[in-house]
C-alpha cells in the first residue's frame, strides 16, 4: 500500500478582530460555489418559478390573484354581512315641529329658531314593522347570501375546470414540442452520417436529399409546435390574470 504523506502541522487558531468579516466572506463564497456547482440544490426565485409544473399550483395562484374570484368572494361576504341588519328594527327618526313660527300670538317677528317661536315640539319616532316582517326580511337576506355563495362556488368551479383544461393543452403542446426537437436532433445526426457515407460513395445522392427534405419538414413542424405552445401559454396566463408572455 503506498504511503500517504503526512499533513503539515496546523497552528492553533487565535481569534482576532479581523476573523469575523473573513469568516463571513468565506460563507458567502461557499454559498455561491454551492449554487453554481450543485445542480441538485434549487434556490427559490419567486412564486412564478414553479408555475406550470402541476395544475394545483396554478389553481392556488388563481385563488390568490384572480380579480374575478376576489369580486365573487367579496360579493358573497357582503351578502352574508347583510343578514343580521335585515332582521333589525328600522332606524328611528327625529322630528322637530315649530308651532306659531310667525309669532302671531306674541306679537314678534317671524323666526325659525326654536327658542324664538311660540312652541317647539321634539319627537323621536321608532317605526315598528308588521308582525313577522323582520323574520321574513332576515330569511330573504339569508337566501340571498346562500345564492351569492353558490354563485361564487359555481364560478370558481368553472374557473378551475378551465385552468385544468388549459393546462392539459399546454402540457400536450410542451411534450409535443420536446418530441419534435428530439426528432430533429436525431435527423440532423442522421444527415451528418448520410453525408459522410455519401462522400465515401456508400450512399446515393437521393438518400442525402431525402434526409435533408425530411429535416426541412421537421423544422416547419417545430415552428408549428412552438406557435401552439405559445398560444397555450397565453391562454393559460389569461386565466391566471398574468401577462401573455409570462413563463
Amino acid at each position: 500500500m503506498p504511503c500517504r504523506p503526512s499533513a503539515p502541522a496546523i497552528p492553533p487558531f487565535v481569534p482576532s478582530a479581523r476573523a469575523v468579516p473573513l469568516r463571513g466572506r468565506a460563507c458567502a463564497v461557499f454559498g455561491l460555489l454551492a449554487a453554481l456547482l450543485l445542480p441538485g440544490v434549487s434556490f427559490g426565485t419567486g412564486p412564478e418559478a414553479s408555475l406550470g409544473a402541476a395544475p394545483r399550483a396554478l389553481i392556488d395562484y388563481a385563488r390568490e390573484h384572480s380579480p374575478a374570484y376576489a369580486a365573487d368572494r367579496a360579493e358573497a361576504e357582503a351578502a352574508q354581512a347583510r343578514v343580521e341588519p335585515a332582521g333589525a328594527l328600522p332606524d328611528p327618526r327625529f322630528e322637530l315641529e315649530l308651532m306659531d313660527f310667525t309669532n302671531t300670538m306674541n306679537g314678534r317677528s317671524a323666526s325659525l329658531l326654536p327658542e324664538r317661536v311660540g312652541e317647539t315640539r321634539y319627537r323621536v319616532v321608532q317605526p315598528l314593522p308588521g308582525w313577522g316582517k323582520r323574520e321574513l326580511d332576515r330569511q330573504a337576506a339569508e337566501a340571498r347570501a346562500r345564492q351569492a355563495g353558490a354563485l361564487r362556488d359555481a364560478g370558481w368551479s368553472e374557473r378551475v375546470a378551465a385552468i385544468e383544461a388549459a393546462w392539459l393543452r399546454y402540457y400536450a403542446a410542451d411534450r409535443e414540442l420536446a418530441l419534435v426537437r428530439d426528432a430533429l436532433a436525431l435527423m440532423q445526426e442522421l444527415e451528418t452520417l448520410a453525408l459522410a457515407r455519401y462522400r465515401l460513395g456508400l450512399l446515393p445522392q437521393q438518400a442525402v436529399l431525402r434526409a435533408q427534405r425530411e429535416i426541412t419538414e421537421q423544422r416547419l413542424l417545430l415552428l408549428a409546435r412552438e406557435r401552439a405552445r405559445s398560444g397555450a401559454v397565453a391562454a393559460l396566463n389569461g386565466l391566471l390574470s398574468r401577462r401573455p408572455d409570462a413563463p
